[in-house]
């Protein structure tokens, strides 16, 4: 049996304490000294369950703590599943939106190849959804703050509302899958859809060139020399998206077999793709020559410098051919 007077002077190892606390220890540890619980539960190997440190906590207040835990071991229940499943759900209360969508949106980020993409998703989050509900706890997120979020730009900015709508929803998803939610999710458009406006909303398509004006354009990109005018007719010969042609390489060209290359990294659906290639590529890379960068990439431009070309030559978009 344990006795406060004796508490300091025990050598190194567990001390146990009275049959009345047969769980009870006190395991000294050169100068430090803790209380610890060790049961077995059902024929399980022996658990240690930290109750404190000795002076902080007293042999008085060690043997009230173990007389609780008694309980719960003669019924078969683990005092630490029981203590870490409440600690997981004091945590887990505590939890703000924005912590938990934080590590989501860092995630989705780094999924997408397009950086236009990651920007406007970090920008619905900075701009609408943080500001909204992102220092309210997760647990007390109800319809109507979802409904208070959506309905200022419902009918006014219909495509921002949805992709507000769908961010949250994500959010409590991933929350659910994280084990840090577990109610049903207020975002989810089969509940809110009947509190909200219906609107009649239909994406306009990009406006595209009509293939029967591509030769009209290409000739008119041949009289200009710089740098997006080529970028733009190698966009044209292969038949490939401004994102592949402004990543292109000088090691992407296969002179030997005539092929452009493009690695698996570079293309929207992951897979290596080759692109037979004609004189007029070559004769673009003999132009690009004087740019050349050891290592670099073949067209050293932005998007929006091809943009601006094709403005320059009275045509409307870069998006694709009709």
């Amino acid at each position: 049996m344990l006795k406060d007077a004796e508490l300091n002077s025990l050598p190194n190892g567990r001390h146990k304490d009275c049959k009345k606390h047969p769980h009870l220890y006190l395991h000294v540890r050169g100068g430090s000294k803790t209380w610890l619980m060790r049961y077995k539960i059902r024929g399980s190997s022996v658990i240690d369950l930290s109750l404190g440190s000795y002076p902080s906590i007293s042999l008085k207040e060690a043997r009230l703590e173990a007389a609780r835990h008694n309980l719960d071991i003669a019924q078969g229940r683990c005092p630490k599943t029981r203590r870490d499943a409440e600690t997981r759900r004091q945590e887990q209360e505590s939890i703000t939106f924005k912590d938990a969508a934080v590590p989501f949106v860092r995630k989705q980020i780094a999924n997408y190849r397009n950086t236009k993409s990651q920007y406007r998703l970090a920008m619905y989050f900075d701009k609408y959804i943080y500001p909204a509900i992102g220092e309210m706890k997760l647990k007390d997120i109800s319809i109507d703050d979802i409904y208070s979020l959506l309905d200022p730009v419902w009918e006014e900015k219909y495509p921002t509302a949805k992709r507000l709508q769908q961010g949250v929803k994500a959010v409590f998803d991933y929350s659910t899958a994280r084990g840090f939610y577990d109610k049903r999710n207020p975002a989810d458009i089969s509940i809110l859809k009947h509190g909200l406006s219906k609107v009649r909303h239909k994406e306009a398509p990009h406006p595209s060139l009509h293939h029967a004006n591509t030769r009209s354009l290409y000739h008119q990109l041949c009289s200009v020399d710089c740098r997006t005018a080529y970028a733009l007719r190698w966009t044209i010969l292969s038949g490939s998206r401004t994102c592949e042609v402004l990543k292109a390489k000088w090691s992407e060209i296969n002179h030997d077999l005539k092929l452009w290359e493009i690695p698996a990294e570079n293309m929207k659906n992951g897979e290596a793709f080759a692109v037979p290639m004609t004189g007029e590529h070559f004769g673009i890379l003999d132009s690009m020559e004087a740019f050349r960068k050891p290592g670099g990439r073949i067209f050293e431009l932005s998007g929006v410098g091809m943009l601006q070309r094709l403005r320059k030559v009275e045509c409307r978009s870069l998006i694709g051919l009709a």
